[in-house]
């Protein structure tokens, strides 16, 4: 249908009139040369007039919709040739039922959303439905869509969550082998690797399960064949995923293995994935200290307060004052001093006590319980601490001993390492420390030990005299303090209605520090498995620990992966933090992992996990029949099958009418031109044969 109007851009309404009167009279007996010059003379004018001629044309238009098609490769797994062949004979019977009454456009979809191929192939990894669907609804804002899936979406937004904030409807064609059986799963073990013998250990058990609703099972938690724990689960929906919280004691230090495993459900798919292990590494409940000395004293009694709040510690005395050589036990137990008990302690303080009066069995074993049994050694001094330069016990020492004291006080003087060292950093401000009455002279400080701490008014051949030097022997830890008498930084700054923190602090530390064994990490970074395959997420999971190997809270911690994005690791509690990656293509990777407390690097740790191919279409598929209906049922839609699809020529969507508006300027239009010239050639023609 059209609407035609004709407009002059300027009035030459008034000349064409006088022009065409002139040429009546003029040629009023010539009609045939009058009409030409007429048609002439009025064409020019009507060129030069630029008349616009305007009219509307209407077009009814088909609807656009949509047609969505799922090439991910669980739609043909169970037979990719001839499911492939099927679904392609679907598509054209798609495009047969609808293209008369709509126009149609093809998409493909699996992870991501692109126009179809010249020839659909199945083999795509990853479906995002929920993503299809929003994606479509961002480009073409249409009036409907047509789906053709398996409603199988293991990647992207959740299709039921998209659906339900959808404005046009679905209608969903399904095709898909048929489904795959449910199953149930242990999917990982959260706990702290490090524990202590006798604590209550939280285990965080996670499971996961499709297709059992209604199911019931139990969880069996295990060590050396015995049950420790039994929880019931029954899955209330078709996909779930919860945690479940086991408690465990362990008795006796080492490493325990537990299993933890689920009662296969009738029925499913796979129980090779029922049944997990996982280790914990059980640490001394208690370090056992043993001081020895010839007499009692202020610093046995500090460190014998101070160790006795520790619940960590079990200190017990040896006072050389009789002749039974027996340690003194604090609930009143006499034990011998024999190897058998010596190797059942981790440290062992000599205070002020010379060779010649060191108990022999300590004598002769300290160079086997320190190098090859890793016990630890804390050396203290005082006036009374002679003999040992070029004795056996030096041996194990990192300095060499004069045998002479300086009895002049001084200030002591920490290192820059010494006020690093966890042991005096964290003991807090030493500052004000009172002076110090006297030191043990030296003759110097053997390789590879570390100067703590230094007496600036002494000078030696190797610098200020060392006052606190640390040092190895073999597997074990050895300290050598030659000032005296530490108790001062209690009495003093007592004195003064100060707490004398530092010290007990310093003491309790230095303890702790030697008495807590050394190969184990600060930092222990686990995942949950060696390898991955690519769809799977890697979940790293990281647990710090302080001095004395309990939890540390309120850190940053960090992971950083050669080649890809780095994250960010959340806390969970009790030292432990955890976060994961995806996506991440095979290959070997080396990571490194960094915790930070206020803002200074507290530990790091490198690793590597390994990533193969793998297919996240075979860990479940088939027609998820229910779940499209949902869906379709959500949008105001329709679900159909192979069998009933001629239902879709069923869809009606209002058609569109559009107008549209042209117009024409004369003045463009090569026609217009000829005409003129073929007048001017026939005004010619007619005056040669009237000889004019």
């Amino acid at each position: 249908m059209s609407d035609i109007t004709f407009t002059l851009r300027e009035p030459f309404t008034l000349v064409l009139l006088v022009l065409l009167v002139l040429l009546w009279f003029k040629y009023r007996k010539g009609r045939r040369l009058l009409i030409v010059r007429t048609a002439v003379i009025s064409l020019l004018v009507v060129l030069i007039a630029e008349p616009l001629i305007t009219y509307v044309r209407e077009k009814q238009v088909k609807p656009v919709i949509p047609v969505l098609i799922d090439v991910s490769r669980s739609m043909v797994i169970d037979d990719p040739e001839t499911k492939s062949d099927s679904l392609r004979s679907l598509v054209e019977r798609i495009e047969s039922l609808l293209k008369d009454r709509f126009t149609l456009t093809f998409f493909q979809f699996s992870s991501e959303v692109e126009p179809t191929a010249d020839s659909l192939m199945w083999t795509h990894e990853g479906t995002a439905l929920g993503d299809a669907i929003e994606e479509i609804a961002r480009r073409l804002s249409p009036p409907g869509v047509v789906v053709v899936t398996d409603g199988v979406s293991n990647v992207g937004k959740y299709p039921l969550w998209v659906a339900k904030y959808t404005d046009f409807p679905l209608f969903v064609v399904g095709f898909g082998p048929p489904r795959a059986k449910g199953d149930a799963s242990i999917t990982r073990v959260r706990r702290n690797t490090l524990v202590y013998a006798g604590d209550e250990v939280p285990v965080e058990v996670w499971i996961q399960a499709y297709g059992l609703k209604g199911e019931k099972t139990k969880i069996i938690l295990e060590h050396d064949e015995r049950v420790i724990e039994t929880k019931e689960v029954e899955f209330k929906d078709d996909l779930e995923e919860r945690a479940l919280e086991f408690k465990v004691t362990p008795r006796t230090p080492g490493t325990k293995l537990f299993e933890i495993y689920m009662d296969p459900v009738e029925g499913e798919l796979n129980a090779e994935n029922n049944r997990r292990s996982f280790a914990l590494r059980v640490l001394k409940s208690k370090n056992r200290i043993l001081y020895i000395s010839t007499s009692p004293n202020w610093e046995h009694k500090f460190l014998r307060q101070s160790m006795e709040t520790d619940p960590a510690t079990e200190f017990h005395s040896y006072i050389g004052l009789s002749e039974e050589k027996t340690i003194a036990h604090p609930d009143g137990i006499s034990i011998p001093l024999a190897k058998d008990e010596l190797v059942k302690y981790d440290c062992f303080i000599l205070h002020n006590i010379p060779v010649g009066e060191l108990p022999p069995q300590i004598s002769t074993l300290l160079h086997e319980l320190i190098g090859d049994l890793g016990k630890s050694l804390l050396l203290i001094g005082g006036e009374r601490m002679m003999g040992y330069s070029g004795s056996r016990v030096e041996q194990i020492l990192p300095v060499f001993f004069e045998e002479r004291v300086s009895t002049s006080s001084f200030q002591i003087e920490f290192t820059a390492e010494g006020r690093e060292h966890p042991v005096i950093k964290s003991a807090g401000g030493n500052r004000d420390l009172p002076p110090l009455l006297g030191c043990n002279r030296l003759r110097g400080v053997k390789p590879g030990s570390t100067v703590w701490a230094i007496n600036p008014s002494i000078q030696t051949a190797q610098g200020k005299l060392p006052v606190m030097t640390q040092s190895t022997y073999g597997k074990g830890n050895v300290v050598v303090i030659t000032c005296f008498p530490l108790w001062r930084w209690y009495f003093l700054v007592k004195g003064l209605g100060k707490e004398p923190t530092f010290y007990v602090q310093f003491l309790t530390n230095m303890v702790r520090w030697l008495s807590t064994r050394k190969d184990i990490d600060r930092m222990v970074v686990e995942l949950d498995q060696p390898a991955y395959q690519t769809f799977e997420k890697i979940e790293f999971t990281t647990e710090l620990y302080d001095e004395d190997y309990r939890p540390v809270d309120g850190a940053f911690v960090k992971i950083e992966i050669e080649d890809i994005e780095g994250l960010t690791l959340k806390p969970l509690g009790a030292g432990r933090y955890t976060g994961t990656v995806s996506n991440v293509p095979p290959g070997t990777y080396t990571f490194t992992a960094q915790a930070y407390i206020e803002g200074e690097e507290y530990a790091r740790k490198k690793g590597t996990f390994e990533v193969v191919e793998g297919s996240i279409e075979s860990e479940d598929f088939g027609l998820q029949r229910e779940f499209l209906e949902r869906i379709t049922s959500l949008t105001g839609g329709s679900y159909y099958t192979p069998e009933n699809m001629a239902g879709l020529s069923e869809i009606t969507f209002p058609t569109t009418e559009t107008r549209k508006h042209l117009t024409l300027e004369l003045i463009h239009w090569p026609t217009i031109y000829l005409i003129v010239l073929s007048l001017l050639v026939a005004e010619w023609g007619i005056r040669r044969l009237r000889g004019l």
